[in-house]
């Protein structure tokens, strides 16, 4: 006699029978789904979930690199009372020629001044002070007017004539003005010189040291925000002791400088990161597409050791004719010279553990690590507390649609979004980036024309062409 299959078995059932197998299989693959979505969601957006990290109790599957291992903890802060220790400093030059009328910087101006509650310094000439201060209200401010063109300051003075001469090489020099590159490249100043100076101003009152400086552009803002108490005292004092120990606690706090990462690029700008010297200028624009130039800081050592090396490579580069006009190829050649004095984050990193997790394919509107608004802006949300977060999170998540190919019809109180949630990735320590993305056996450049004594490069200069 022949055996009958399960399947045959299966359909010899009656019908009503069939029918509650098929509903009880639905109901669980629903259930099994949605719990996915659901611990994706808590795994990189819950605050518990995150002190439990912190505090070892939560398990994983996933081996997190010995150099992103131990995470800061995501917990809300107490109080804001520490947030008189963090200076933002910014500045806004208006170009003779510009993409963008002054409407949309006054628009962006006010979601970066009317909202921050931060001490801020701000550099602007005489005829902008005004806007400035419409713009701030009374919120703590100092607008220093001292200079009416980036070439005014100390480290550009005396270099306009060799900017424009400079312009005229680079290839996209109809779309782009000398002053741009000097406004880019007096950042550095700006930054170590305001927290210098703020002591003398109505900032420092009643004794006030800062801990931590940072530059932000004036129009890096550009949607309503949350960012009151920005960057938060807390979670960037907890991201710089991560960092010691990220080190290997080769590195001290104080020592750690900032730059956001928004993209490392294909293999064939790698291997121009692992065969670049310095005697290469600072990569030709473009050709080392790491550090963004919108943010920048730390604590005021590492600040004033960055502007050492900046304007040495700045003035280096220039007397042997190399395009320094774009900043963050200044920047990035920096970061190379010296990954170990560098912190960042990085929105793309493919081996991060808050991306490797999500099994919600990555729509057009959002980033590898969910609906985290402007990827190029992730550096804000990445050093606000967690309340403020949460409320970026919310935002967010308002922002985007339902898609298409949801599993059934009808209202399931977007259970989806919860993966599309924006989630909180690794601080990575460069040194140890580099590593893992040029191989192990990398070794930074040698740095042969440092000299913090470089002079200013005098007139008769032989432009490397691009």
């Amino acid at each position: 006699m022949a055996q009958i299959s399960l399947g045959s078995r299966i359909l010899q059932l009656p019908r009503t029978v069939k029918v509650a197998f098929a509903l009880f299989f639905v109901v669980v693959s629903l259930f099994l789904l949605s719990t996915a979505s659901w611990d994706t969601y808590s795994r990189f957006t819950l605050g518990e979930h995150q002190h439990d990290l912190a505090l070892g109790n939560a398990q994983s599957a996933y081996t997190e690199p010995a150099y992103a291992a131990a995470q800061p903890s995501d917990a809300k802060p107490i109080s804001h009372h520490d947030q008189s220790k963090v200076l933002v400093v910014s500045a806004f030059f208006p170009l003779p020629q510009s993409n963008h009328p002054i409407s949309d910087y006054e628009t962006w101006f006010s979601y970066f001044l009317s909202n921050l509650k931060t001490d801020v310094y701000f550099y602007a000439p005489p005829d902008v002070v005004p806007l400035i201060k419409k713009v701030r209200g009374d919120l703590p401010i100092y607008i220093n007017s001292s200079y009416s063109s980036p070439f005014d300051i100390p480290p550009l003075e005396g270099l306009e004539d060799i900017y424009i001469e400079m312009n005229h090489t680079f290839p996209e020099k109809k779309v782009h003005h000398h002053k741009m590159s000097g406004i880019w490249n007096a950042k550095a100043f700006f930054l170590d010189e305001a927290w210098k100076h703020a002591y003398d101003t109505p900032l420092g009152r009643g004794g006030k040291h800062y801990e931590y400086v940072f530059w932000s552009d004036a129009g890096a803002m550009r949607e309503p925000n949350a960012y009151e108490n920005w960057p938060e005292y807390n979670r960037v004092d907890t991201l710089w002791e991560e960092g010691r120990k990220l080190s290997g606690y080769m590195m001290q706090k104080d020592e750690l400088f900032f730059i956001p990462i928004i993209e490392m690029g294909d293999w064939a700008y790698r291997k121009n990161g692992m065969n670049w010297k310095d005697t290469n200028g600072p990569g030709n624009p473009g050709q080392v597409p790491w550090s963004e130039g919108s943010f920048l800081g730390g604590p005021p050592y590492a600040v004033t050791w960055f502007r050492q090396v900046f304007y040495s490579y700045h003035n280096a580069w220039l007397a042997r004719g190399h395009f320094v006009g774009i900043d963050q190829d200044l920047f990035s050649g920096i970061m190379l010279l010296y990954p170990h004095r560098f912190i960042t984050s990085w929105i793309s990193d493919p081996v991060a553990p808050a991306h490797l997790y999500t099994s919600v394919p990555e729509g057009d509107n959002l980033s590898r690590l969910g609906a985290c608004g402007a990827q190029w802006y992730y550096y804000e949300w990445f050093l606000s507390d967690g309340e403020t977060r949460d409320k970026m999170r919310d935002r967010w998540l308002g922002q985007i649609q339902e898609p298409e190919n949801r599993i059934a019809e009808g209202n399931w109180d977007g259970w989806w979004k919860g993966s599309n949630a924006c989630r909180l990735t690794n601080l990575l320590w460069v040194k140890k980036l580099f590593e893992r993305e040029f191989g192990e056996t990398w070794v930074p450049p040698q740095a042969t024309l440092v000299n913090f004594e470089n002079p200013k490069p005098k007139d008769d200069i032989k432009w490397v062409l691009s």
